[in-house]
């Protein structure tokens, strides 16, 4: 992981240290997800990239399921500002699927934390707005077919926040 020269990163880094020298995978994990948002912060987008696919390992990996989820959505964020739609489609819909899981399993006590979901519907918007701008471009070109394929891709984002009252019910 490389650093900057903002005092936050240096105490993410102690932070990450420590919880490799007591054994607390998960707290790694969550130090990778809040390093990588630092470097997306400051536009290193290619090491944040790669420190939240480290965070979302970890956490998949430890059961930390709604980090993972988190970490995706990072992730998507990221990747959208680097153009790569098609994987931040990916990566949203991939933590579409952890919290419609959770909300599911909310029925059996699971927490679902309302500040993760407000989290993830910003990055769906985010995205959502990148889409937006290109749908617009391939109108004016006469790109039709691949107009219509985002149509889909944001039917299939947007499908879950919308309609799934009891994912709201839970809050």
């Amino acid at each position: 992981v490389q650093t900057c020269a903002l005092p936050i990163f240096d105490k993410l880094m102690e932070a990450m240290d420590l919880s490799k020298a007591v054994g607390d995978r998960k707290g790694e994990g969550h130090c990778l997800r809040l390093l990588a948002e630092a470097y997306a912060s400051v536009g290193k987008l290619v090491t944040a990239r790669k420190v939240a696919e480290q965070s979302r390992q970890l956490s998949v990996e430890n059961g930390a399921v709604l980090e993972a989820a988190v970490a995706d959505m990072l992730f998507a964020g990221v990747a959208a500002s680097m153009g790569k739609l098609d994987n931040a489609i990916e990566h949203l819909q991939a933590a579409r699927d952890v919290f419609r899981q959770t909300a599911v399993l909310g029925n059996s006590k699971v927490f679902l934390d309302p500040h993760l979901l407000g989290s993830f519907v910003k990055s769906v918007m985010r995205v959502l707005s990148y889409v937006d701008v290109v749908r617009e471009v391939l109108l004016g070109l006469g790109e039709y077919e691949t107009h219509n394929a985002l149509d889909h891709h944001t039917d299939a984002l947007v499908c879950g926040l919308v309609t799934n009252e009891s994912l709201y019910l839970q809050i």
